[in-house]
C-alpha cells in the first residue's frame, strides 16, 4: 500500500510538473514579442520542467534519431571548439557561445511542443502578443503614446527591424489559419488587414517587408500549388504599387534606398545602405585571408577593428548577415554547417502532415532574413527560431526521418 501511494504521489508531481512545462511554452510564445527577459526566463523553466517531470527522457530515443537535433548540437559544438582560436578577448569568446547555446533548447523544447493542443495554444498566445505590439504601434503612430525608448511608432519593444519581421510572420500565421479553420476565417482576415496596415503605413524596416512578400508568395503556392505563383506574383505586385502611392513610409524609404545605392556607387558610404555594403564588401575580405575556419567564436568585431573598420561607424558586432558573420568567425565550414540544418529542416518539412505550412515559412522567412540581419545571432529573432522550431518540429507527433532518407 505505502509502494502504491509513493508512485502515485510521484505520478501527480510528474503530471503537475508536466502541465507546469505546457504553461510556460505558451508564455513564451506570448513574450516573444513583448519582452526577452521573460521569453528567456520562460524558455528556461520550459526546459527546465520538461525535463523533472520525465517528459524529455520519455522521448528520449527519438531524441537521438533527429537529425534537426543534431545539426543544432553540431554548431554549438563548433562555437564551443572555435573559441580555441579565437582572435576575440576571452570574455567576448564566451559572449559568443551564450548566443548560440540558445540552440541547446531546441531538443528539450522538441519534447513539450508535440502536443497540438499546445502547440496551437503557443501559437495563439504569440499572436496575443504581436496583437499588444501592433494596437501600441498603431496608438503612437496616431495619438503619439509615449512608449519604447525611440521616438518612431514602429520602436514598441523591440526595434524596428525585429517587429517589422515578426509581423510579416505573424500575419503569415493568420492566414494559414484562415484557410485551415474556417471558423475563424473572419476574424483572421480583419487581423491580416490590420497587421498588414502596421507593416506598411507605420514600419519602416525593409526586412519585414521583403519577408512578408515571400510569405505571400510561399502561401500562395501552397494553397493554389504552382498556379498560385501568378497570383502570389499579381498580388504582391499590385499591394507594393498600392502602398507605393498610399502609404506615408513604403515610397519614402524606396527612394532613399535608391539614394544610398547611388551614394555609395559614388564613394559616399555613410548612408544606411552604403553602411550595409561596405559591411559586405570587408566580410568577403576577411573571408578571403581565413576561409577554411575563420578567425574564431566572437571575433568578428575584433577582426574588423584590425581591418581598419567603416569610415564614419564606430564598432559593429555584427555585419548585419548572419551568413557573412558565420564566414568571418567559423569560415567555410561555419557557413556548410548553417546551411545543412537549414537544408535539413525544408526537406523534412514535407514529410509534417498539415504543419508544413507552418514549418515551411519560418525556415523560408529565415533564410531570407539572414540575408539582411545575424538573425540567429541575435537574442529576439533567436529565441523565435528556437520556439517555431520546436513547436513546428516536434516529435513523436511526427514520424522521425533518419538522415539517410533527407538527401
Amino acid at each position: 500500500m505505502r509502494i502504491e501511494i509513493e508512485s502515485y504521489r510521484f505520478k501527480s508531481l510528474s503530471l503537475l510538473l508536466d502541465q507546469a512545462a505546457c504553461y510556460f511554452l505558451v508564455l513564451t510564445g506570448f513574450f516573444i514579442p513583448l519582452s526577452i527577459t521573460a521569453t528567456d526566463f520562460c524558455m528556461a523553466l520550459t526546459a527546465a520542467f520538461g525535463v523533472l517531470s520525465g517528459r524529455f527522457f520519455r522521448h528520449f530515443d527519438s531524441l537521438k534519431q533527429s537529425t534537426v537535433v543534431w545539426c543544432a548540437l553540431w554548431i554549438v559544438l563548433l562555437v564551443a571548439i572555435a573559441m580555441l582560436w579565437s582572435i576575440a578577448p576571452w570574455d567576448t569568446r564566451l559572449s559568443a557561445l551564450h548566443k548560440y547555446s540558445k540552440l541547446l533548447y531546441i531538443p528539450l523544447l522538441l519534447a513539450v511542443g508535440n502536443d497540438p493542443k499546445w502547440r496551437d495554444r503557443t501559437i495563439l498566445a504569440f499572436l496575443s502578443g504581436m496583437l499588444i505590439v501592433v494596437i501600441l504601434s498603431v496608438l503612437k503612430a496616431w495619438f503619439g503614446l509615449p512608449i519604447g525608448r525611440n521616438p518612431n511608432p514602429a520602436f514598441i519593444f523591440y526595434t524596428h527591424i525585429e517587429t517589422s519581421f515578426l509581423v510579416s510572420f505573424a500575419t503569415y500565421l493568420l492566414a494559414l489559419y484562415a484557410w485551415k479553420k474556417p471558423q475563424w476565417r473572419l476574424p483572421c482576415l480583419l487581423l491580416i488587414v490590420l497587421f498588414t496596415y502596421q507593416e506598411f503605413f507605420i514600419n519602416d524596416g525593409r526586412t519585414g517587408w521583403m519577408a512578408y512578400l515571400i510569405l505571400l508568395l510561399l502561401f500562395s503556392v501552397q494553397r493554389f500549388r504552382w498556379k498560385g505563383l501568378l497570383w502570389g506574383v499579381t498580388a504582391a505586385a499590385v499591394l507594393s504599387i498600392s502602398f507605393y502611392y498610399g502609404s506615408p513610409t513604403f515610397p519614402a524609404i524606396l527612394k532613399r534606398s535608391v539614394q544610398d545605392i547611388q551614394q555609395y556607387q559614388a564613394g559616399q558610404v555613410q548612408t544606411s545602405l552604403g553602411y550595409r555594403l561596405s559591411f559586405d564588401s570587408l566580410s568577403w575580405h576577411l573571408f578571403e585571408k581565413k576561409p577554411i575556419l575563420g578567425y574564431g567564436a566572437g571575433s568578428f568585431a575584433t577582426a574588423y577593428q584590425q581591418m581598419g573598420g567603416v569610415p564614419g561607424w564606430g564598432v559593429l558586432q555584427t555585419p548585419h548577415n548572419e551568413y557573412l558573420m558565420v564566414l568571418v568567425e567559423f569560415g567555410a565550414v561555419g557557413l556548410l554547417s548553417l546551411l545543412l540544418l537549414f537544408y535539413i529542416q525544408w526537406r523534412l518539412s514535407f514529410r509534417l502532415g498539415e504543419m508544413k505550412y507552418f514549418a515551411q515559412g519560418l525556415i523560408l522567412v529565415f533564410i531570407v532574413s539572414a540575408f539582411y540581419n545575424a538573425f540567429l545571432y541575435l537574442s529576439v529573432s533567436g529565441h523565435f527560431y528556437v520556439l517555431f522550431t520546436a513547436l513546428f518540429f516536434s516529435i513523436p507527433a511526427r514520424k522521425v526521418i533518419p538522415c539517410t532518407h533527407l538527401f
